[in-house]
């Protein structure tokens, strides 16, 4: 099981490659979450 700190990094992580254009394999799979994420803070 990730912690919540892990997955908050994998997630900015995440969002610096969209941001940059370089999503890949990895990045999609916290696409959901990536989207919720924002979701929230908006």
């Amino acid at each position: 099981m990730l912690s919540a700190t892990k997955i908050s990094k994998q997630l900015g992580e995440y969002t610096s490659r969209v941001k940059n254009g370089l999503v890949d394999k990895i990045g999609l799979e916290y696409e959901g979450m990536a989207r919720a994420m924002e979701t929230l803070n908006t």
